[in-house]
């Protein structure tokens, strides 16, 4: 279980930073404490979405889908582990498994349906905050697995 205090700043690498941040991603998510690494104009941007940009931003999209996952214990809910981790200077990547099952009372997909997605993160950490953080993943992992249709594959055509 990692430390619910916000992080100390200023005397940490990249690297470093990162890797507590992650360790903040168990259920319940705790969005404030998530949000304590991140600056205020951080740049969100998962595959196949527009940017997220800004704190409230973040909060308004990370709360209501944190609720989903929703869980008092590490076993279900939500969590993730890093496979393996790289740093150089201010950029950090991350190869990650993120563990998402729906709560009982999910609203969306399939109640208590489970899915493990393999991420490949990416971040910016400038003045001990991380201002950008990239995630890319096959999203039909994600949504089959937990009961969401994406409908038919559409080709990009010009």
């Amino acid at each position: 279980m990692h430390d619910r205090n916000p992080p100390d700043v200023g005397h940490r690498d990249a690297k470093q930073i990162v890797l507590d941040f992650l360790s903040t991603f168990t259920s319940p998510l705790d969005v404030d404490l998530l949000l304590s690494y991140l600056s205020d104009d951080i740049v969100k941007q998962n595959t196949g979405m527009a940017p997220i940009v800004g704190k409230d931003a973040l909060r308004a999209y990370l709360t209501p889908v944190a609720s989903l996952f929703s869980s008092q214990t590490s076993q279900r809910g939500f969590r993730s582990e890093t496979l393996d981790i790289l740093a150089h200077g201010h950029l950090v990547a991350a190869e990650r498994l993120e563990f998402y099952t729906l709560s009982p009372s999910s609203p969306i997909g399939t109640p208590g349906a489970s899915a493990t997605l393999k991420t490949a993160s990416f971040f910016e950490v400038h003045g001990g905050l991380i201002t950008r953080w990239t995630e890319h993943f096959d999203s039909r992992v994600f949504t089959e697995g937990l009961g969401f249709s994406l409908g038919p594959y559409v080709p990009y055509s010009p």
